[in-house]
């Protein structure tokens, strides 16, 4: 995220009388829902368009012209997209605030930079550098914001696939990254003479992405060997995580039934961290099955990436 150095800030660094930034202190980090259009100078700036939410950047610190901050915001009203942030300065210690630096993700469709949710909580932490040159003010800044809490992550969005989907799930535009969970599920067992089903598969597939957990082998109608457990993978450049094949023994059978009837076995399970290509669809399958075992599933956590 790259913060406009407002003309207050440009005044404030260059000031011959300030110092340089050890006498500018960052006190407040403020957010809100304004955009600016396309094309807007915002150089002359001194308020957001649409302040929401406004917090102390405690801890703020000035070390080698680094601004450090940290601001932490709790909101009660109903969710809304932040789009806008303005970091609030005095010189000296002393005098009126006055907006430092701004950013605006521009107008729509642009996506936020964050989603803040009733009493989630949302952190926003980063670091500014100014270069001043000893002619002229040749200011930039380079900010990373760190979204942390409940609405960075668990609030962005989780999904949950049950047995019996088939779908695409498209990854939106802005970068994400989705936590999937894949589990297969277990074998049913036979009965009175049948045999069970295998157990639902469960996957998601795409270009360079493929993480599949495969359910476990039914029951037999006769004790002979224990039927397979499930497998599971998780394979493709865009895909970093590890495929666990079911562990257990398999379900058990009716007293006095042990000569004829036999259980299930367990399914596997695939846990992978994905970073979809922006825009690419990805097969979502969890297949039904396992009658008497248990129902195969997947979850897609989604998330900013913090880097």
């Amino acid at each position: 995220m790259n913060l406009i150095l407002t003309d207050a800030g440009r005044g404030a660094v260059a000031d011959g009388m300030n110092q340089g930034t050890n006498q500018v202190n960052i006190t407040d980090l403020a957010i809100g829902d304004g955009r600016a259009p396309a094309g807007a100078d915002d150089s002359a700036r001194a308020a957001l368009r649409n302040e929401r939410l406004r917090a102390d950047a405690g801890g703020s610190t000035t070390v080698d012209d680094r601004f450090a901050f940290r601001a932490t915001f709790v909101e009660t009203d109903p969710a809304w997209d932040v789009t806008e942030a303005g970091l609030f300065a005095r010189t000296g210690g002393v005098g009126a605030k006055f907006l430092f630096a701004y950013f605006s993700v521009g107008p729509a469709p642009a996506d936020p930079i964050a989603r803040i949710t009733p009493n989630a909580g949302l952190e926003l932490a980063g670091a500014v550098q100014v270069v001043a040159s000893p002619a002229a003010v040749a200011a930039t800044i380079d900010a990373a914001l760190t979204i942390m809490g409940p609405d960075a992550l668990l609030s962005l969005d989780l999904r949950a696939y049950g047995p019996g989907t088939n779908e695409n799930l498209v990854a939106p535009a802005r970068p994400r990254r989705w936590l999937v969970v894949a589990l297969g599920g277990g074998g049913g067992g036979s009965n009175d003479g049948s045999a069970g089903t295998a157990g639902g598969d469960a996957s998601l597939t795409g270009t360079d992405v493929a993480v599949t957990a495969n359910g476990g082998a039914a029951g037999a109608t006769a004790v002979g060997n224990a039927p397979a457990v499930g497998t599971a993978s998780v394979t493709g450049s865009r895909a970093t995580g590890q495929g666990l094949a079911g562990s257990g023994a398999p379900g058990g059978t009716p007293i006095g039934k042990a000569s004829t009837h036999q259980g299930g076995a367990p399914g596997g399970l695939a846990v992978a961290l994905v970073t979809p290509d922006p825009g690419e669809s990805y097969a979502v399958s969890v297949a039904a099955g396992g009658a008497g075992g248990g129902a195969a599933g997947l979850f897609v956590l989604e998330f900013l990436p913090t880097g």
